[in-house]
């Protein structure tokens, strides 16, 4: 007796399509419903597919704003648009804010910039450590409308500290002793 496929069950239907296409030696990640995509990444949101800008984003909400800022390059008001760049904190932390680009209205700034539908642990980490080591304007931009930028502290003496400091043991007990004074 045969079973459809459409009425088993997501998860079991996603995994016999992934068997089904490596058999046909196909990659197929996950099944295509247009512009939404069936694999969910954390906290529920839906990878999503830009046809403005031609790649899949982590959410709708990511792929909404990207596709703002395209536009806004588009027009002039931003340029050298990138998308998940690696930026490394204190030789400690990685971070992949969702877009970089240079601001042309605030005199050609740098400016990294981050949607988030939702905060967890790392990411305020990861912001505590942007207010004291970034590399630029951090602006964050959350789902539920509100902004915030962030604006890393400058402090000469913690970049020299940090130069002195190369090694990651050697840092965290350096860290330690300065912060012992």
């Amino acid at each position: 007796m045969a079973i459809s496929r459409n009425k088993l069950p997501d998860h079991v239907r996603l995994a016999v399509n992934l068997q089904i296409a490596a058999q046909d030696r196909q990659a197929v990640p996950y099944e295509d419903k247009g512009r939404r995509m069936a694999r969910k990444e954390g906290y529920g949101a839906k990878r999503t597919y830009s046809e403005l800008i031609g790649r899949t984003f982590m959410s709708k909400g990511e792929c909404g704003f990207a596709e703002k800022l395209w536009l806004l390059q588009k027009a002039g008001h931003i340029k050298d648009l990138a998308f998940q760049k690696v930026v490394t904190l204190l030789d400690v932390m990685r971070m992949k804010p969702d877009f970089r680009y240079i601001d042309l209205a605030d005199g050609h700034q740098l400016v990294h910039h981050e949607f988030k539908g939702f905060g967890d642990d790392r990411w305020k980490k990861q912001r505590k450590l942007w207010e004291q080591f970034g590399p630029s304007e951090y602006r964050i931009t959350y789902a539920s409308g509100k902004n915030e930028i962030i604006y890393p502290k400058p402090n000469r003496d913690t970049v020299i500290f940090v130069v002195q400091h190369a090694d990651k043991d050697d840092l965290a007990d350096a860290l330690k002793e300065r912060n012992a004074k």
